[in-house]
């Protein structure tokens, strides 16, 4: 069986990977995801930037840490 993630969402994260070599950063999500993490994350702001094949700009966040006192989740692994 072969899955394939399609869609505006996972191009967009696609582009943002991309554009991590521009800033010399690791990882960068857009204000939406940014947004749907809470306080459970920090984030700093780098800029708004419009990604190839959108017509609209996107705030871009890096991803600085996990707040204090959030645990980090355990990584889950599955066996087929």
């Amino acid at each position: 069986l072969q899955y394939t993630a399609m869609g505006d969402t996972i191009n967009l994260a696609s582009r943002l990977e991309g554009i991590n070599k521009t800033y010399g950063t690791a990882i960068l999500v857009s204000q939406t995801t940014a947004a749907r993490c809470g306080d459970a994350f920090a984030f700093r702001k780098v800029d708004t930037v419009q990604a190839k094949g959108r017509t609209e700009s996107v705030t871009v966040y890096e991803l600085v840490s996990a707040r204090s006192g959030v645990p980090a989740r355990p990584m889950v692994e599955t066996v087929a």
